[in-house]
């Protein structure tokens, strides 16, 4: 996804297709979380949900890139 938002700052398919996809992903997520707000009655909280979708494409980005730098300890093991 990351290189067609890239190509979609120069091409106007690729830069609707980038959005689409975002869209797309918003109305699933959208689905399932209004189901589990309604369920544990916290349904006032999904209007942060607007706010939260772009912010969780900005942090799984930063999250994968720096994942590729540096090391890590997770349950006894060094990756």
């Amino acid at each position: 996804h990351i290189y067609q938002f890239h190509l979609g700052l120069f091409d106007h398919f690729y830069f609707k297709l980038s959005l689409t996809q975002l869209l797309i992903k918003m109305i699933i997520e959208f689905a399932f979380l209004s189901q589990v707000a309604r369920l544990l009655k916290q349904f006032h909280l999904i209007k942060y949900l607007i706010i939260a979708e772009p912010l969780h494409v900005i942090y799984v980005l930063f999250v994968g890139i720096a994942g590729s730098f540096g090391s890590f300890e997770w349950k006894g093991r060094v990756g």
